[in-house]
């Protein structure tokens, strides 16, 4: 995506949220919490060089806080991070799927928060397997799964989402 840094993830009840940007120079994506102790998995390069990371949420609660979400890890070469927030009673974590079960045509969700409008959701199929990037000359030892569903700026970070609505 085109993500500059600066971005908040963001937890929700559903797979994806929008993230607030903390001032102007900020800009969005998205995220999913992955358990119940407030951990968010998002892209790295959505949080690589943020000062401050705020996360919103689109669960049931009221509180219009944008609780500072602390960074827990990434690894660059799969842009992946894990944030964490304080914990909270209205998250329900993705269930995850097996990506290797894919088969290429097969309908697929993309969910995120793009150009800062909440639970958008765009469909698409699965395009390839296994597909290797390359950066900076190095042919990556990731795997990555290709589709055809849109991407749009404050998407990045937002889950995939097989039939069953499991990430993949």
């Amino acid at each position: 995506g085109s993500d500059e840094p600066d971005q908040a993830p963001s937890p929700s009840a559903s797979p994806s949220m929008p993230m607030l940007p903390d001032d102007s120079e900020a800009s969005l994506g998205s995220g999913m919490i992955i358990d119940n102790q407030g951990h968010i998995l998002t892209n790295y390069h959505v949080i690589k060089d943020a000062m401050v990371i705020r996360v919103v949420s689109n669960t049931s609660d009221d509180s219009p806080a944008r609780p500072i979400a602390k960074l827990i890890g990434y690894d660059q070469e799969s842009d992946l991070a894990v944030i964490q927030v304080p914990p909270s009673s209205s998250f329900q974590p993705v269930e995850f799927g097996d990506s290797d079960t894919l088969r290429i045509g097969e309908w697929v969700l993309a969910v995120g928060a793009p150009f800062d409008q909440a639970q958008t959701v765009t469909a698409g199929v699965i395009s390839a397997k296994q597909r290797h990037l390359t950066r900076d000359g190095q042919l990556s030892l990731q795997d990555y799964v290709q589709t055809d569903a849109s991407i749009n700026p404050g998407n990045s970070g937002g889950p995939l989402l097989n039939r069953h609505g499991q990430l993949i």
